[in-house]
């Protein structure tokens, strides 16, 4: 189940704010540091940073993807929590995933030059 439709059963009432926390620390735990589990294709570089902003869940970094067909549309590619990057900066994690549920391998370096620019 993605992060998505685990928010949307939040909302809807089917299950508590509790419950989602604790079923997002699970799926964010299982895969932090396995290699395998990641889209290790993602050019940070390529990536325009548009900002950050905060929600309910914490600090989100938004980024534009010049090649996304959808960017127009959506005014942003995707969003990673803040919290993930400064763990990769400070080498606690490999990869962050997005709000989309898709794990993407980062380097250290990476997550600096990210950080640098919000």
């Amino acid at each position: 189940m993605t992060q998505e439709q685990l928010r949307m059963q939040m909302l809807a009432g089917i299950i508590t704010e509790g419950q989602y926390k604790v079923k997002l620390n699970e799926d964010e735990d299982e895969d932090d540091n396995d290699p395998n589990s990641f889209d290790i294709n993602q050019d940070w570089n390529s990536l325009k940073v548009l900002g950050s902003e905060t929600d309910h869940q914490g600090e989100w970094v938004i980024f534009a993807d010049p090649k996304d067909p959808y960017l127009d549309e959506e005014g942003y590619s995707f969003a990673v929590e803040k919290r993930q990057i400064d763990q990769v900066a400070n080498g606690e994690k490999i990869g962050v995933e997005d709000g989309s549920s898709v794990s993407h391998y980062m380097t250290s370096q990476d997550a600096k030059n990210i950080l640098s620019q919000i």
